[in-house]
C-alpha cells in the first residue's frame, strides 16, 4: 500500500473511531485493503463499495460479496446490456447479494493515478496557514480539443482527473431499473450544497416518474435532462451506457 495512503488511514482512524462511537454504522470504501482495515477495526460495521472497487464481471461482484457490503457500485464504463447480465449472474449465486448501484450523474473519474500532477503547481502537504473554508484554487487539464478535465488530489495523495463532461442518465432510469439496479448514486464531490440538493430533488422526481410511469413520461424525463444541463459543468453525456468504451 502506498505510505501515503498508510499515513491517511492512521490519521482518520481516531475519528471513524469517534463517528463509530457515535452511531455511525456504515462506511464506503473504494478498495478491499481499506475495507479489511476497518473490518477488523470494527466488528459488525457495513460498508458500501464506491466505482474505485472497478466491478465489470459477475465474479468480481460475487466475490466482494463475501465481505459485509450492503451496496456495491458497478464501473461506470459498462454498457446497459452488460449491466444486465452482471446483475443476472451475481444475484443468481447470491439472492441475498449487496444492492447493485450505478453512477447516474456527475463528473466521473477518468483516471486515478499515485503522481502527484499539482506537484510542479503547488506544494502537496496542505498550507498550515490556510483557514478551513477558505476559498481553494481550482486546477484542471485542457486537452488539445479545448476540453477541460478537473483534477484534485485527495488526501491520501492520489490524484482524480474527472471527464470534461457529466455523465447524466437521468432519461434511462426505465432501463436501469430493468436491468436490475438498486440503487442510483449522484456524485457531487466538488460541488456545491445547492448543486446536491437541486440534483437529489431532480432525481427524486425521476424515479417518481419512472415507478409510476404513463405515457407523459418519456417526456417528463427529457424535460427533467433540460433542467440537468443547466448545472451542468462542460455539458452532459450518457457516456459507455448506451455504445459501451471505444477500443483504441
Amino acid at each position: 500500500v502506498h505510505h501515503e495512503r498508510i499515513k491517511y488511514l492512521a490519521a482518520i482512524l481516531p475519528d471513524l473511531t469517534m463517528l463509530y462511537d457515535k452511531g455511525l454504522d456504515a462506511f464506503m470504501v473504494d478498495g478491499t485493503g481499506a475495507a479489511q482495515a476497518l473490518i477488523s477495526r470494527f466488528p459488525g460495521i457495513h460498508l458500501y463499495g464506491s466505482a474505485g472497487l472497478n466491478i465489470f464481471n459477475g465474479e468480481t461482484f460475487t466475490s466482494l460479496s463475501r465481505m459485509p457490503f450492503v451496496l456495491l457500485t458497478l464501473s461506470p464504463e459498462l454498457k446497459s446490456d452488460e449491466i444486465a447480465v452482471l446483475v443476472q449472474q451475481a444475484t443468481q449465486k447470491n439472492p441475498l447479494s449487496p444492492v447493485p448501484a450505478l453512477i447516474v450523474q456527475g463528473a466521473i473519474e477518468a483516471m486515478v493515478t499515485e503522481d502527484c500532477l499539482l506537484e510542479p503547481v503547488k506544494k502537496c502537504q496542505k498550507d498550515p496557514k490556510e483557514r478551513p473554508g477558505s476559498r481553494q484554487s481550482w486546477y484542471g487539464i485542457r486537452d488539445e480539443t479545448g476540453r477541460i478535465f478537473p483534477i484534485h488530489v485527495d488526501a491520501g495523495c492520489r490524484t482524480y482527473i474527472r471527464n470534461a463532461v457529466e455523465t447524466c442518465l437521468v432519461d434511462h432510469l426505465p432501463a436501469i431499473t430493468a436491468a436490475g439496479i438498486g440503487a442510483i448514486i449522484i456524485d457531487a464531490r466538488g460541488r456545491t450544497s445547492r448543486y446536491a440538493h437541486d440534483m437529489v430533488n431532480i432525481y427524486r422526481e425521476a424515479c417518481d416518474a419512472v415507478q409510476h410511469p404513463s405515457g407523459d413520461t418519456p417526456r417528463h424525463l427529457r424535460e427533467l435532462k433540460g433542467r440537468i444541463k443547466t448545472y451542468a459543468c462542460g455539458g452532459i453525456t450518457a457516456g459507455p451506457f448506451l455504445s459501451g468504451l471505444k477500443e483504441e
